[in-house]
């Protein structure tokens, strides 16, 4: 068993509700977590809103604006509320998670910032991480988008489970 799957699996065994708003990449996520057993006692919904303008419907942001750290944390603060909306008063539920990534990763357009991914994770609404992902190479290699993208839903995986971890050891 690889060692994300191990914490997608130590995730569920934690009593989550996740809401996940994603843009720009970091999809592989999405398999990764409904491929898992139990997914749908833990997810609650995963939005992309891939085009700028839609993430600013959700988030009002302005168009071309959203690869910022306050973006993904805002994000996430909508996910975390909207999943303690949808639970409030479920007695089982000990982590409302909202996950937020918002990223620029290789394209074939001419842009003129970096790839990278910001990703923020909330948690009963306190933010817990933060992580920003920059891309760059050696000898001018650059990742390609793929694995940009599987980098992205590795980190969030991990974030998260470093997250209830904590929290879990704080308790105890």
């Amino acid at each position: 068993m690889t060692h994300k799957k191990k914490n997608i699996e130590y995730i569920f065994e934690h009593d989550t509700k996740i809401n996940m708003l994603i843009t720009g990449g970091g999809m592989s996520i999405i398999t990764d977590l409904l491929t898992t057993a139990g997914a749908a006692a833990h997810i609650d919904e995963i939005n992309i809103p891939y085009a700028s303008h839609t993430l600013s419907n959700w988030i009002g942001v302005p168009r071309y604006n959203e690869i910022k750290s306050s973006v993904s944390k805002e994000m996430a603060t909508e996910m975390a509320n909207a999943a303690y909306d949808n639970f409030e008063g479920d007695q089982d539920c000990a982590f409302f998670i909202g996950i937020g990534v918002t990223a620029a990763l290789r394209t074939s357009r001419a842009r003129h910032s970096a790839d990278q991914a910001f990703i923020s994770v909330v948690i009963n609404g306190e933010e817990v991480t933060f992580h920003h992902l920059l891309f760059t190479g050696t000898n001018n290699y650059l990742y390609t988008r793929i694995e940009q993208d599987r980098m992205v839903g590795d980190t969030v995986v991990s974030e998260v489970a470093r997250a209830i971890r904590k929290m879990v050891n704080m308790d105890s």
